[in-house]
């Protein structure tokens, strides 16, 4: 099949995909929407000292014993501090192999303690490629973002997530159903 009518036939999926889409999300340009990535977990309120063993995370010890760690990348540019520890406190993404682990990690981790830091656990979140955005073909075989219309109950705008002071909360009920 010649790129073109790929192109056009990937157009027309697009499309349709995107009539499906629940009417609230279709008010919300898709250039603003953040997808629940359920395999993706996002954690705050990691300790310096844990940081620094970032190597040692992915073992059985830490984030390793809720399943297969993929990746795990440690924010170390935005850096949180706990009013009552006045100590930095950091934030990481662990990709699990599957979403019953992720729920696990987000079970167990949401509101415990490590080296005296809450932590708050819950689905991390992604966007959509901005070449699927324009109906192009993305080139970067590494890229993390969305290339597929995304089911309407895991897309969320910008709004409802900084209006959403509950969001840990209710993931943590979504992982609690998932698990």
């Amino acid at each position: 099949m010649s790129e073109s009518k790929f192109q056009k036939n990937n157009n027309e999926i697009i499309i349709r995909k995107k009539e499906k889409l629940n009417l609230n999300i279709l008010k919300t340009p898709l250039k603003q929407c953040r997808i629940i990535q359920k395999n993706l977990v996002y954690i705050i309120g990691l300790s310096q000292e844990i940081i620094s063993k970032e190597k040692e995370l992915r073992n059985f010890e830490y984030f390793g014993q809720y399943g297969k760690i993929i990746k795990l990348v440690i924010n170390k540019n935005k850096i949180y501090y706990n009013n009552e520890l006045n100590e930095p406190s950091y934030s990481c993404y662990i990709t699990y192999s599957n979403e019953t682990e992720s729920s696990l990690a987000i079970i167990a981790l949401e509101n415990s303690i490590i080296d005296n830091h809450l932590i708050k656990a819950s689905y991390g979140t992604t966007k959509y490629c901005s070449n699927f955005l324009k109906n192009s073909i993305c080139m970067n075989k590494d890229c993390v973002y969305l290339h597929s219309i995304a089911d309407s109950c895991d897309i969320l705008s910008r709004d409802e997530m900084n209006k959403n002071k509950n969001i840990f909360e209710y993931q943590l009920l979504m992982a609690i159903h998932l698990s």
